[in-house]
């Protein structure tokens, strides 16, 4: 029993064929190995061609949509290691276990990017189990008993792959003057990432916003975009509204500017004492 114990903690995620038993005859061949990847995994859940397992190091995923050869596509490092896991609408409830145990919730709607967007940590040495049902996530904390919380539903959390530009213009001043806006897009993490833009213009419906081609960042690299409304989507002056980058990791920064440029020199203007002299030489006063 002690050695059964064992492998169970040290077993690669195995893929196998169960198969329906004509006659106890057959049941030797039953389940049948069709695919392997190594590792220590202690914790599985599979939802439809993806297969979440973890172990010491954290949440994988893995596409089986081919089970005799299943490939990691994404990963979530986890500190205290997985003991647990269940996925239900995009997220992935992952019960951790070790000196500092808790319940992550990652969304793996993307599972070649996942992201954690959410936790509940608590201080008592725990072996964790997860399960979810009827919109409860059901977590066994050992001796700290048995938790209960809400599921998370799809828009529980903001994206933190999203981020907006509120301001964002293309317009035309007085005095010849030119208003753009610039964006810079970095890429600060240690794989490629992708980043696309959504115009969203003032008071208009956004419901379907118009999205720029993906833009291509290798790992510390950056990109700039002057005057990023024509530049990305054509947009000509009197342009105003909003700006919505979405990227693939959160790996990925942006900054701003909103510039005013002048397509000829600007008039100088005078100061206000400056304006007052020449007031008083006019009338013959002293200045």
């Amino acid at each position: 029993m002690k050695l059964q114990q064992r492998m169970a903690h040290v077993v690669a995620l195995v893929v196998v064929n169960v198969c329906a038993l004509a006659t106890p005859a057959l049941a030797h061949d039953c389940p049948e190995l069709v695919g392997r990847l190594p590792g220590a995994i202690s914790a599985v859940a599979v939802s439809a061609d993806f297969a979440y397992f973890g172990g010491g190091s954290g949440l994988f995923i893995a596409d089986v949509s081919d089970p005799s050869t299943p490939r990691l596509v994404g990963k979530v490092a986890s500190p205290f290691g997985v003991k647990g896991i269940t996925v239900s609408d995009g997220y992935a409830f992952v019960a951790e276990g070790g000196s500092g145990p808790g319940l992550r919730v990652i969304d793996v709607s993307t599972p070649s990017a996942p992201v954690e967007v959410g936790h509940f940590d608590w201080s008592l040495y725990a072996w964790v189990r997860v399960a979810v049902s009827g919109g409860s996530v059901f977590l066994a904390a050992g001796e700290a008993g048995l938790y209960v919380f809400s599921e998370c539903s799809r828009g529980s959390f903001p994206d933190p792959r999203e981020s907006f530009i509120p301001a964002a213009a293309v317009a035309a001043g007085a005095e010849g003057a030119f208003f753009q806006t610039d964006v810079e897009v970095n890429n600060k993490g240690m794989d490629e990432a992708q980043v696309s833009f959504q115009w969203l213009p003032r008071g208009q419906d956004n419901s379907e916003p118009r999205q720029s081609d993906p833009v291509v960042l290798a790992p510390g690299h950056s990109v700039r975009f002057e005057n990023v409304l024509t530049e990305l989507f054509g947009l000509g002056p009197d342009s105003f509204g909003s700006l919505k980058l979405v990227a693939s990791t959160t790996s990925v920064i942006g900054m701003s500017w909103l510039g005013r440029w002048w397509t000829r020199s600007p008039r100088p203007t005078r100061s206000r004492a400056a304006r007052a002299a020449s007031s008083r030489a006019a009338r013959g006063r002293p200045a």
